[in-house]
């Protein structure tokens, strides 16, 4: 039980900094927006109106690490 108990924690610090650290890296000039063109693409569906993906993309850092942990979360379970 304690062993759970200690992955999780270890799971959940992982995922904070998981999330921080793709938030940055997604930011202009980057190494992912260089490498995915991620603000033109985010950009793109701003002028599609697709909110949930621009905000959920990186427009918004709280919904970015919301997305982020939500998928991590699955990960962790599976």
């Amino acid at each position: 039980m304690i062993t759970f108990l200690l992955y999780t924690i270890v799971a959940w610090v992982a995922n904070a900094c998981i999330a921080k650290i793709l938030y940055i890296s997604i930011q202009p000039g980057q190494w992912l927006d260089k490498l995915l063109n991620w603000q033109n693409r985010l950009h793109a569906w701003d002028m599609q109106g697709k909110e949930f993906l621009v905000k959920a993309g990186g427009m918004c850092e709280l919904c970015f690490s919301h997305l982020v942990t939500f998928t991590g979360f699955w990960i962790y379970l599976f």
